[in-house]
């Protein structure tokens, strides 16, 4: 049976990173609230990793050398060095997370087809990303590249610096701005304070080139629309299409977090006032004592549902003591009207399903009619059928009796004549024959009438069978 996963990609883009919590996952330092499972450190992935200094030196070393050799004589303050522009500009660089689904996603995926295969299916997705990045921002330019497995969901951390070209001053240079030049501007035309559109003496609008000063924000759509539309070409092997099918959630802007966040404080004072006492959390499973992957999962996602639960209860502690939960009652309001609108719609849909039964038993009836009429005229048919058949038999026996009895005439009639013939024969041999006595001719006349008597009867016969048979 084929899992159908729908999910999400997030994208969070920031200016706070650190390349020693992306590497050094085995440190207690970066794991005191045990987000990091230790068990699965080996499973994480490096594909690229730059130390930020170190990244300086090699971008922008020939091109502050370059700049020193042309203003050490003339202007030999504005020499500087590798390490103070490092120093300058090192909190210019940004860190991009992504990630495909949530925890509940995950599991669901590792349910499906393993959680090994599951691990390698995110893998595959998130080292696209960063193939996507070398190839469509040049100018944001990569020093690290990490994919963590060890934590909740595989996620990428991608760690950059904006970078342009100049032709005046440092050739290569730190700039958020210049690194997105193609946002930067626009044409459109001059507008007046009132927001009218100038023209010229002839009337024409007047062209000019407006500056987007929502350039990253642009950017920022663009790219998570271009990722989005990646998770179709996820490669899956013919087994794993058999199990799974991962399909995109596109990113719902009208959703905000504002809402987000009114939801899940709603939820979170509900789940306090009806559990007095905190949710017991279980100790964190370790895969390592689990020979069952099966067995393991299950602990896992039970293990994450009961902190989720201790989050929620906190929370809903933390607004219900500081009695910030009136807004429960509108919502609640609210609420109702919306259940009376479904139940409304819910009667109206059973209204509507009870008349489209009603005319669904009218169409059977007529159906049923119309397979009895179908079954009648086939019965009819096969009487006439058969009527047409019997016609044709008694034609051909017809048809085989009068030709019968035109043979028998035919043979009548030549055996006649046959008799008349020896008749005149008889007659000339008896007038030419003067040797014969009386006795004689006696003799042969008596022949020749028991000859023709006995053909007078054939006759007879004949005329008779053929009179019976009509």
């Amino acid at each position: 049976m084929q899992t159908k996963i729908s999910c999400k990609v997030s994208f969070h883009e920031g200016n706070k990173f650190s390349q020693r919590h992306n590497v050094e996952r085995a440190s207690g330092n970066w794991n005191k609230d045990g987000h990091i499972n230790p068990d699965l450190i080996d499973e994480n992935v490096i594909l690229i990793h730059v130390p930020l200094k170190d990244f300086f030196d090699e971008t922008f070393f020939s091109a502050i050398e370059d700049f020193n050799s042309k203003n050490r004589k003339k202007h030999p303050d504005r020499v500087t060095s590798v390490s103070e522009y490092y120093q300058k500009y090192k909190s210019h660089a940004r860190e991009s997370i992504f990630q495909l689904g949530d925890a509940e996603e995950f599991e669901e995926l590792s349910k499906a087809v393993g959680i090994e295969q599951a691990r390698e299916i995110h893998k595959q997705f998130l080292t696209s990303i960063v193939a996507y990045w070398l190839e469509e921002n040049p100018n944001l330019r990569i020093f690290g590249a990490y994919i963590h497995c060890d934590e909740e969901v595989p996620h990428l951390h991608l760690d950059y610096l904006p970078v342009s070209e100049s032709s005046k001053g440092l050739r290569l240079r730190v700039s958020r701005d210049g690194a997105l030049s193609k946002y930067g501007r626009k044409k459109g035309f001059k507008k007046d304070e009132s927001g009218n559109i100038l023209r010229d003496s002839e009337g024409n609008a007047i062209e000019t080139e407006i500056y987007a000063e929502r350039k990253w924000v642009q950017w920022e759509k663009d790219t998570r629309d271009n990722i989005e539309s990646m998770v179709a070409k996820i490669q899956l092997t013919a087994e794993q299409k058999k199990k799974v099918q991962i399909e995109v959630v596109p990113h719902d802007t009208a959703h905000t977090k504002h809402e987000e966040k009114f939801e899940w404080e709603a939820r979170a004072v509900r789940y306090y006032l009806s559990n007095p006492e905190p949710p017991e959390v279980p100790k964190r499973p370790s895969k390592r004592i689990f020979t069952s992957e099966e067995v393991y999962l299950q602990k896992r996602s039970e293990y994450k549902e009961a902190k989720a639960n201790l989050k929620l209860w906190e929370r809903g502690k933390e607004l219900a003591e500081n009695k910030q939960f009136g807004f429960l009652q509108t919502r609640d309001e609210q609420l109702e009207k919306e259940r009376q609108a479904m139940e409304q719609g819910r009667q109206e849909l059973e209204r509507k399903y009870k008349a489209i039964e009603k005319e669904k038993a009218e169409l059977q009836e007529i159906y049923n009619q119309l397979l009895k009429a179908v079954e009648d005229l086939n019965a009819h048919k096969q009487l006439v059928i058969e009527a047409g058949q019997t016609v044709e038999q008694r034609k051909q026996q017809l048809e085989q009796e009068i030709m019968s009895r035109v043979q028998k005439e035919i043979a009548v009639n030549a055996e006649y004549n046959t008799i008349l013939q020896k008749r005149s024969e008889l007659i000339a041999l008896a007038n030419g024959c003067n040797s014969f006595d009386l006795f004689q001719q006696q003799q042969l006349i008596e022949n020749f009438t028991t000859i023709q008597e006995q053909q007078e009867r054939n006759v007879s016969h004949e005329q008779d069978g053929t009179i019976h048979r009509h």
